[in-house]
């Protein structure tokens, strides 16, 4: 049998067929780079969540059962709590809760200071208030990881 001269693919179609191959490919790696970017900032986001969460609720235990709470200059708050469980008034107060230089630190009593947040996601703008005006002592303290802000407020009786 004789091979027929006109059979296979022509030049021209080699190149269109290249060309849109190379279409496909493109939008498939560009897919694919925008989920691995898309994964990465939901992890990162998680991550900030996570971290401003567990933040407020240390917060909520070191405010938790205390007597007194006080505010000096924005960035720290003094706390002076009852016994407790896991607390002991007579050796761990007074509890000093600090936001500085990206750190938010605990001091209890007369131990060294403590680093509550990860130093992969500093924190800024930490400012603490206490505000007895109303009768009940409101505490509020603000913050942020990466620009995404956290508020913690509660009421002492």
């Amino acid at each position: 049998m004789k091979a027929d001269p006109h059979k296979g693919f022509t030049l021209l179609e080699v190149v269109i067929y290249i060309g849109l191959f190379a279409i496909v490919m493109g939008g498939a790696i560009t897919a694919t780079v925008q989920l691995l970017k898309s994964g990465e900032r939901n992890e990162r986001s998680a991550a900030i969540q996570e971290e401003g969460t567990f933040l407020i609720r240390k917060i909520n235990w070191l405010v938790t059962s205390s007597s007194v709470v006080s505010a000096h200059g924005g960035d720290s708050l003094t706390i002076t709590k009852r016994n407790g469980p896991d607390f002991n008034s007579a050796t761990d107060n007074p509890l000093v809760l600090t936001g500085q230089d990206g750190a938010v630190t605990v001091t209890r009593g007369s131990l060294p200071s403590v680093t509550l947040n990860s130093d992969a996601l500093p924190v800024t703008d930490f400012v603490a208030t206490v505000d007895s005006s109303s009768g009940k002592t409101v505490v509020d303290v603000h913050f942020a990881i990466q620009t995404i802000p956290f508020v913690f407020t509660t009421y002492l009786r």
